[in-house]
């Protein structure tokens, strides 16, 4: 079966470089990938910009794109996602988690601390920290974007210093109580 394979490469008019890469598929396969993945690697940035540009100009038709496969393979995506529902999990947990990180340092890494509380040793600590909106609305804001929603506006907006800051949950807390951003009263202010 291999001399035929040979003897029909051999007749056709390739470079030795493809008749070498269809009598060795598995070899050609992971020599391609490595070879994709040093290309992608050197060209990070200019790839990038080349597929943030060509998304903008085509927005709608990757969009309507998009939608039509949705709807033609609706069955077989539903029953993929269930399947995987634990691997998505871990995946958006990573991904959210890296997000965060990435926007509390831009905020400063540590709480803004505006009432002077002693804070110990938990100031830096990023599983204490909030994101807070200055001037109140942040229920409104994470009903509409969600959490993930904000994270990504704070990352995009140039004002955010002025619009956000990073508190700890005790700092947020007494904030909420002073301005009376709560639905229901909580205590009474002493």
């Amino acid at each position: 079966m291999g001399k035929i394979i040979i003897d029909q490469y051999t007749n056709m008019d390739l470079s030795p470089k493809r008749k070498w890469q269809l009598r060795h598929p598995d070899q050609a396969k992971k020599l391609i990938k490595t070879s994709y993945k040093k290309y992608y690697l050197k060209n990070k940035e200019k790839l990038c910009k080349y597929q943030q540009k060509y998304y903008k100009e085509n927005r709608g038709k990757i969009l309507e794109k998009k939608e039509k496969y949705f709807l033609n393979n609706k069955d077989r995506i539903q029953q993929y996602n269930r399947m995987n529902i634990n691997r998505k999990r871990k995946w958006e947990i990573k991904n959210r988690d890296k997000l965060r990180i990435e926007v509390i340092q831009l905020l400063g890494g540590k709480c803004a601390n505006p009432y002077n509380i002693e804070h110990g040793g938990f100031m830096n600590d990023t599983r204490c920290l909030q994101i807070d909106h200055i001037y109140g609305g942040g229920n409104k804001e994470a009903k509409e974007l969600g959490s993930r929603g904000i994270l990504y506006k704070v990352l995009k907006d140039s004002n955010r210093k002025l619009k956000y800051q990073l508190l700890c949950a005790n700092c947020n807390w007494i904030k909420k109580v002073i301005n009376n951003e709560n639905s229901k009263p909580l205590y009474k202010n002493s």
